[in-house]
């Protein structure tokens, strides 16, 4: 089936009356109810064939507007998002320092993971709309969740020398707390590289962002 000519229809409406109009007033057999009628009927039309559109074209440009500030506000939030992740990840790059191959103490700050955890369970992780950067920060706050336990097992001195067994000859008269030193250690190198690459992401990331 054909579509209905639009442009037919919208002529038809205004055009009739017109003609009207002009035949009847020529030819001197004019109707007054018939003039009346076309006379309004004109007006009428021309709202409707032209105001309509309009007014649907203008509330288009304003819902966009809407989209876009309502888009600007979520990128911002975004990036407010990751600045706080990275300030902490920061924080933590630099606790490190003191604990890089050190297998005699621990300091007493423990690595920091507040910011992550407040930002996971307030829902606000969801925001983050690039699934890569996301993916390499848990991945980062997965190790230091796991360097955060077994500090507090070192520190707890729950183990034995016996656990040391596979991870080389140990030192003599070790402690259960110097075992899990050592475990600690083994993920220095992965810490490192993990945390690197998390903030590298976040600025390659946000970079973006902002010249979008």
């Amino acid at each position: 089936m054909k579509a209905f000519p639009v442009g037919f229809l919208s002529g038809s409406l205004i055009s009739a009356p017109v003609v009207y109009l002009l035949t009847s007033f020529h030819l001197g057999n004019s109707n007054p109810i018939l003039v009346n009628i076309a006379i309004t009927w004109i007006p009428t039309s021309i709202i409707f064939i032209f105001g309509i559109p309009s007014a649907l074209f203008i509330n288009r440009l304003w819902q966009e507007e809407l989209d876009t500030r309502e888009q600007l506000k979520l990128r911002d939030r975004e990036k407010t998002i990751l600045y706080l992740i990275k300030e902490e990840l920061g924080f933590n790059q630099i606790l490190f320092d003191d604990r890089k191959g050190n297998l005699l103490t621990l300091p007493e700050q423990s690595l920091q993971y507040e910011v992550w955890d407040t930002l996971k369970y307030s829902g606000d992780l969801q925001k983050i709309k690039s699934s890569e950067v996301l993916n390499y920060i848990a991945s980062t706050y997965y190790i230091i969740k796991q360097i955060v336990f077994l500090e507090e097992m070192a520190l707890q001195g729950m183990l034995s020398s016996k656990e040391f067994a596979d991870l080389g000859p140990p030192p003599k008269k070790i402690s259960g707390f110097t075992v899990m030193l050592y475990r600690v250690r083994k993920y220095d190198g992965l810490f490192e590289k993990s945390i690197r690459n998390a903030i590298y992401q976040i600025d390659e990331y946000t970079a973006r962002l902002t010249g979008t």
